[in-house]
């Protein structure tokens, strides 16, 4: 949003287009015939793999030939400058990828206590919900909303109020409100496989621990080797495709790149939800079973009893 008031400061002619808007996806599949001046396209992952070549391609013609009349801007989930260069290995020394990462906790610290100006009040337990933003500006505005609203406080305080709550009130309240956004996402996407297969379970909390919630799975069978298998029948036997074949919807939420191949969190909601969900929760909503039990059993007896287990 800065960057775009900028230009509209210094008069620089610009187009601004959406992957989630149908109109701005037919100007973006025929990109080569838009106005000279600064190209700007966002959520640039929601594109069709064919629109993502032609960017890419096009991309790749500008650099070659200096074209200093137009130039592209690309916006997308982390992970797409990687997605660029898989594309087109030419693009790897030609442009620049600005990784914004997570927020470091002194900047969430910041916003918190820029809002308790505002509303004249003081949270008690700030450091508590610094530390399960995760990193988002979006998830510690939302906690603060949350603890806020659970204290009658919709609006500046004539008094300072002192707010005692923190993360822990209001998190149960959270996630029943976040439920009705994940609750199926989550379930369908754990039931992959059989019954007792908990390979996608187990991706799941994987992607709560990746800091710019990208979980590439080629690495993470490195990692986990106990997993491997698990895996290479959900890549080989393409489980993930026939998933949002027969749930699109939860490709606004939760994505794979088959390219890398990797899951990625579009959503910082989704991760919270994630985070605070047990795997008993999860193995539950499935009917998977939790605990495997035994599959050998071993005997011990005397030789002299043998003709009793023939």
């Amino acid at each position: 949003t800065t960057a775009i008031q900028v230009l509209k400061k210094t008069k620089n002619d610009y187009s601004l287009l959406s992957a989630r808007l149908e109109k701005d996806v037919r100007q973006i599949e025929n990109i080569e015939n838009l106005q000279d001046g600064i190209i700007i396209i966002d959520d640039f992952h929601r594109l069709s793999e064919i629109t993502q070549n032609k960017v890419a391609n096009y991309l790749k013609y500008l650099a070659d030939y200096g074209v200093k009349n137009k130039k592209l801007l690309i916006i997308g989930i982390p992970n797409t400058g990687d997605t660029l260069i898989r594309l087109s290995f030419d693009l790897a020394n030609r442009i620049t990828i600005f990784k914004l990462g997570s927020v470091k906790d002194e900047k969430i610290l910041s916003l918190i206590e820029k809002g308790e100006i505002a509303l004249n009040i003081e949270f008690i337990q700030k450091t508590s919900m610094v530390r399960e933003a995760f990193g988002s500006l979006y998830i510690a505005q939302m906690l603060c909303g949350y603890i806020a609203l659970k204290n009658g406080i919709s609006q500046t305080q004539k008094d300072k109020k002192i707010i005692e709550e923190g993360v822990f009130e209001v998190i149960e309240r959270i996630i029943k409100d976040l439920s009705p956004k994940f609750d199926d996402l989550v379930r369908f996407f754990a039931s992959i496989g059989g019954r007792k297969d908990k390979t996608c379970i187990e991706l799941l909390k994987e992607l709560t621990l990746s800091t710019e919630g990208v979980l590439n799975l080629y690495h993470l069978k490195t990692k986990r080797p106990e997993l491997k298998l698990g895996i290479h029948a959900l890549l080989e036997e393409s489980k993930f495709e026939e998933f949002y074949k027969d749930f699109p919807d939860c490709k606004r939420h939760l994505l794979f790149d088959k390219r890398i191949p990797a899951l990625i969190i579009d959503d910082p909601q989704l991760k919270f939800y994630l985070n605070n969900t047990s795997v008993e929760k999860l193995f539950l909503s499935t009917g998977k079973t939790l605990n495997n039990g035994r599959e050998k059993v071993f005997i011990s007896y005397s030789h002299s009893d043998e003709v009793w287990l023939k």
